[in-house]
């Protein structure tokens, strides 16, 4: 039946001289406040309106309750139509016998569900909260494990810097000696190469090239006469085991500008060898202080990159003068060999003329000198031909000498360093171990606070009431039978109230009991011990950890 026909249908009965059958009976005092409020909504809309399901019933029980009442008025207008529940019959109708049962199904769906969802979260927490203990438990196992290894770290470390500092160290008291003369010792040993052997080194070196390359400028220099007549002289007259030293010693005091010239190459390369090493070195030790960080870096590198580029400049261009000045021996050597040849052709001729005017004795004494010139002039075009030949020899056997003399002088450079126990490694570890154990306490605490989260979540769901709604939902499924009857006596024009068959309380017999969720492990104060557990045992390994990683 629809509104058009319920419009039409009888007018609603008043009911004010039947509210005195309600009185006594709650269930019945209920359902006549009940009927008269469909009472006063029919008069104003002609039909029983919809009820809302409340604010308290979740939307599919509501979306039920709707539908329920619905049927409900489909069946009080089908037995409306049929004349049921008849005037006379007594007991309970059908229909409402029906409505009733879905009522009663309803209700124990809507509790069997909402017990489930709290038994369910129940469980999810649970198990959040045995992963989260068990996962902290993990990690304070693993945050342990790093804070023992950090201990024995630190025992191999004292026990290794003991090995080396008993091989190293050298005590005043072990030895019988004072700290002045150890400290002499120590500047002493710190030299590689002693500076009275470094010095006889150079030394000799230095006389090396002296007289390799003393003659060499001798040949190259202009010629005096007199001088050449007194060097030929000298040896001409030296005899004994001596005589080899004084035509040395005559070739140098003769000839004074070319022993001067040969002394000031040799000490240029002595030097600038000298600089050279000593400034190597110093630049490897300040690069071997910066990397370790033994010292403030107030220096820089160029300090010491500068004097050696240009002591290896140097050195560059001595060694260049002595190679070049003896590829230029050679062509010096033919060009004065052509000047001899002239001068000895023309003291012949002389000594010829001389013969024919029968002055024997000058002619005797030209030709001795054209003999004497040609015999000086061929040793020096050999002596300058082989000097000539052996330039690239020579010139790798000068930076033969040259190498000696940078490696003497790196090694005589003082190393200032002294040798101590290397905490380098031992410091790279420790750094490791701490950042590990830096990021396992983050998870430690992190899991701490998610687990004192779910306790608590815990705690709210087991005091938690599932069945808190119950009697809102009671009521409106009360309602559905109120509409029920109100709409069937209305349909039929009679009051519900006088009507037999209604006269039984609307009121439905369902369980209210509230149960406690269903715990699949331990309550929640069991849990908390565990995580003060929990936390006592990560308190005693960070104080631990704490002590281990800053007492080094």
């Amino acid at each position: 039946m629809d509104a058009a026909t319920a419009g039409t249908g009888p007018a609603p009965l008043e009911l004010s001289d039947h509210r005195r059958d309600t009185v006594g009976d709650p269930s019945r005092e209920w359902g006549a406040s009940q009927l008269a409020r469909m009472d006063a909504q029919q008069e104003a809309g002609g039909s029983i309106p919809e009820q809302s399901p409340g604010p308290a019933i979740e939307a599919s029980v509501g979306l039920s309750i709707g539908r329920l009442r619905t049927a409900a008025l489909e069946m009080a207008r089908r037995d409306a139509e049929a004349g049921l529940p008849a005037l006379d019959s007594e007991g309970r109708a059908e229909s409402e016998q029906e409505l009733r049962d879905r009522c009663l199904s309803l209700f124990r769906d809507w509790t069997a569900r909402q017990r489930d969802r709290l038994n369910g979260r129940v469980a999810e927490v649970e198990g959040l909260i045995t992963e989260t203990a068990g996962t902290i438990g993990l990690n304070i196992d693993r945050f342990e494990r790093i804070t023992t290894e950090l201990f024995r770290l630190k025992k191999r470390q004292e026990v290794n810097r003991s090995l080396v500092e008993s091989t190293l160290d050298r005590t005043p008291a072990e030895e019988g000696r004072t700290d002045a003369d150890i400290e002499t010792a120590d500047r002493g040993d710190s030299r590689a190469f002693k500076t009275h052997w470094y010095a006889l080194a150079i030394s000799f070196l230095g006389v090396v090239e002296f007289l390799a390359n003393a003659p060499v400028f001798g040949a190259l220099l202009p010629r005096d006469p007199l001088t050449e007549q007194q060097i030929r002289f000298v040896a001409e007259t030296s005899e004994g085991w001596a005589a080899g030293f004084q035509r040395v010693v005559s070739q140098f005091v003769l000839r004074p500008d070319a022993a001067l010239l040969a002394a000031g190459v040799v000490t240029f390369l002595c030097v600038l060898a000298h600089f050279f090493g000593h400034s190597l070195r110093r630049l490897l030790l300040h690069k071997s202080a910066a990397q370790s960080g033994e010292t403030v870096r107030n220096r820089s590198a160029s300090e010491y990159v500068v004097p050696m580029v240009l002591s290896g400049i140097g050195l560059a261009l001595v060694l260049g003068v002595l190679f070049e000045a003896r590829v230029t021996l050679g062509e010096v050597a033919v060009d004065r060999f052509a000047q001899d040849s002239s001068k000895i052709e023309e003291l012949r001729r002389n000594a010829s003329w001389l013969r024919v005017d029968g002055n024997l004795v000058a002619a005797n004494e030209q030709a001795n000198r054209a003999d004497d010139l040609e015999a000086l002039a061929k040793e020096q075009r050999e002596y300058a031909a082989s000097m000539s030949g052996l330039s690239f020899p020579i010139f790798l056997l000068n930076t033969t000498l040259v190498l000696v003399a940078i490696s003497a002088a790196y090694f005589h450079m003082r190393d200032t360093r002294r040798d101590r126990f290397n905490e380098l490694p031992w410091e790279r570890q420790r750094r490791e171990l701490v950042t590990a154990g830096d990021m396992v306490q983050e998870r430690i605490g992190e899991g701490q606070g998610q687990l004192v989260r779910l306790i608590g979540e815990l705690k709210s769901l087991l005091t938690e009431k599932p069945l808190k709604e119950a009697p809102a939902l009671v009521h409106q499924l009360e309602a559905t039978i109120v509409a029920y009857r109100a709409e069937n006596g209305r349909l039929r024009g009679l009051d519900p109230r006088e009507m037999p068959a209604f006269a039984e309380p609307v009121k439905l017999e369902l369980a209210l009991e509230e149960q406690a969720p269903q715990r699949l492990i331990g309550t929640a104060e069991g849990y908390e011990e565990d995580r003060q557990e929990l936390l006592r045992r990560f308190t005693e390994v960070r104080h631990r950890f704490t002590k281990e990683a800053t007492t080094w």
